[in-house]
C-alpha cells in the first residue's frame, strides 16, 4: 500500500536543497514526511536545518582515481546502477506517495518509474526546452518582442547544443559503444526508462524525463513567452529565513558606510582558473579600497585569500563563507556570479545586483536580472578597477533599479509561503499522476 504521508526529495545540490526547505517544512505542517535522498556531502546540512534524510552512496571518493574517458564512462553507469538499487530498496521500505526529482536526475528515476511512483521535476533553474518563442537560459540572449527575435532564439538554442555537443559528445559515444555490448546492456537507463513508459526529452542541461514540473520560484521573476507543455506551477519565492548554515558573522561596517557583498559561489572553484579568481578579487579591491564610504564583505575560498596581490583595506572584510541571508538583510549592492538561488534571495531582500556571469545558466540568469531591471552585468574578461566603481555607483544612484528592487521585493514577501507548490503536490498524490 502507498504511503500517503511520505515524499522523497532527490535533488543533488545545495542550491536546490535551499530553496526546498520552505516547501518541505510546508509539507511536514500538512502531516507529510520528507525524505532527502543525499550523496554524503549534505548530509549534515540536512540534518542541521532540521530535516530527515538517507544516504544513497557516501564512497564518491572512488571518482578521484579515475583515469581516462574510458574508466569514467564505465564507473558513471556502474554508480548509477548501484545508487538505483538503493533507491529501490527506499521505495520498497517506505512506499513513498511522491517523489521531485532536479534536472540532471533522470538517471535515478528508473526505479521510480518501475514501482510507479508520481515523479515531479523539481526545477530550481530557469532551463525550458526548445521554443523559438525564449532564448535557451544557457545564452545571454534578452527576450524581446522584435521581428527578429525568433531567429535569434533559435541560433541561441543551437549554440546550447553545440556546447553540450562539445562537452559531452564523447562521452555519449563511448556510452554507447560500450552499453551495445550484452553484458552491460541491463546499466543502459534510458532503454529501461523507455520500458517502464518513461518519456524524456532534451533540455538545456540535457535528457530530462516528461513530467509535472515545480518551479521553485515566482513566475514574474521568469520571461515571457514559456508555454509550458506539462502540467506546472510557479511555486513562489522559495527562500527558507531559517536557514542554518552553522556559522557566525560580524558585520563591522561603520554607520552610514553602503555594504557591498561580493560572492561567486561554489561555482567559481568548478569553472573560472585561479588567476581569473585573483584577477577579479584584486580588481574589486582597487574599486572598494579608495572610496570610504563603502564596506566590502567578500566572500572567496581559503586557497584565493593567501594569494591575494594587494593588502585588504580597512574597508574590506574578508570570509571563506559568510551565512548569505544574514548579509544580504543588510547589503545595498550585491555582486554575484549570477546563481538562480542568489539570485531569488536578493529579490527578497530587495538588493540589487551586480552580475558577472560564468557559464550553464549564469548567462540567462544575468539577461533575466537586466531585462527586469534589478542590476547590470558585467564581464570576467573586461573586468577593471574603474568599471566595477562606475557599476557600484549607478546602481546605489539609479532610481529605475531602486523601484524595480523595491517592487520585485514586495511580490516576493506575498508569496514567501509555498501554497500554490503545496496544492499543486496534493493534486498529484491524489490523482496518482505519473510521469507522462
Amino acid at each position: 500500500m502507498v504511503n500517503q504521508k511520505r515524499i522523497f526529495f532527490l535533488l543533488g545540490e545545495k542550491s536546490a536543497y535551499n530553496s526546498s526547505f520552505i516547501l518541505a517544512r510546508e509539507l511536514e505542517q500538512k502531516g507529510y514526511i520528507v525524505l532527502y535522498l543525499v550523496f554524503g556531502r549534505e548530509a549534515k546540512y540536512i540534518k542541521d536545518n532540521g530535516f530527515r534524510y538517507e544516504l544513497l552512496d557516501p564512497r564518491q571518493s572512488r571518482k578521484r582515481h579515475l583515469r581516462g574517458l574510458g574508466a569514467y564512462v564505465k564507473y558513471y553507469y556502474i554508480y548509477q546502477y548501484i545508487v538505483n538499487r538503493k533507491i529501490e530498496q527506499l521505495i520498497l521500505r517506505d512506499r513513498p506517495c511522491l517523489c521531485l526529482v532536479n534536472v540532471l536526475s533522470l538517471p535515478l528515476t528508473v526505479k521510480l518509474l518501475r514501482h510507479q511512483v508520481p515523479v515531479v521535476n523539481y526545477v530550481n533553474e530557469f532551463v525550458y526546452r526548445f521554443s523559438n518563442k525564449v532564448p535557451a537560459v544557457f545564452s545571454a540572449l534578452p527576450p524581446g518582442e522584435e521581428w527578429y527575435r525568433g531567429i535569434a532564439n533559435v541560433y541561441s538554442w543551437i549554440s546550447t547544443y553545440f556546447q553540450f555537443c562539445r562537452k559531452k559528445g564523447l562521452f555519449c559515444l563511448y556510452g554507447l559503444f560500450w552499453l551495445s555490448r550484452r553484458p552491460f546492456r541491463k546499466l543502459d537507463y534510458l532503454r529501461e526508462i523507455r520500458s517502464y513508459g518513461g518519456i524524456y526529452y532534451w533540455c538545456e542541461y540535457g535528457y530530462r524525463l516528461k513530467a509535472p514540473d515545480y518551479f521553485s520560484f515566482a513566475a514574474e521573476i521568469d520571461i515571457p513567452g514559456k508555454k509550458h507543455r506539462s502540467a506546472f506551477v510557479y511555486g513562489g519565492a522559495h527562500i527558507y529565513r531559517d536557514r542554518n548554515d552553522n556559522t557566525f558573522f560580524e558585520l563591522k561596517a561603520r554607520e552610514g558606510q553602503k555594504i557591498i557583498y561580493c560572492s561567486l559561489g561554489t561555482w567559481s572553484l568548478q569553472h573560472l582558473k585561479q588567476r581569473e579568481r585573483l584577477d577579479f578579487y584584486n580588481q574589486l579591491l582597487a574599486a572598494v579600497g579608495p572610496q570610504p564610504h563603502l564596506y566590502l564583505v567578500l566572500s572567496l575560498p581559503k586557497e584565493d585569500l593567501e594569494n591575494l596581490l594587494l593588502p585588504i583595506p580597512k574597508n574590506v572584510q574578508v570570509h571563506s563563507f559568510v551565512p548569505q541571508l544574514k548579509v544580504l538583510s543588510a547589503t545595498d549592492v550585491f555582486i554575484t556570479h549570477g546563481g538562480s538561488s542568489s539570485i531569488k534571495e536578493a529579490i527578497s531582500f530587495g538588493v540589487p545586483m551586480i552580475v558577472f556571469p560564468g557559464a550553464v545558466d549564469q548567462p540567462g540568469n544575468a539577461a533575466r536580472v537586466v531585462y527586469h531591471k534589478l542590476g547590470v552585468r558585467g564581464n570576467f574578461r573586461r573586468v577593471s578597477s574603474k568599471k566595477i566603481a562606475r557599476m557600484i555607483n549607478y546602481i546605489l544612484s539609479n532610481r529605475e533599479i531602486k523601484a524595480a528592487v523595491h517592487d520585485f521585493k514586495q511580490m516576493s514577501g506575498t508569496q514567501y509561503g509555498c501554497s500554490k507548490g503545496v496544492s499543486f503536490l496534493e493534486d498529484m498524490i491524489n490523482t496518482r499522476r505519473l510521469p507522462m
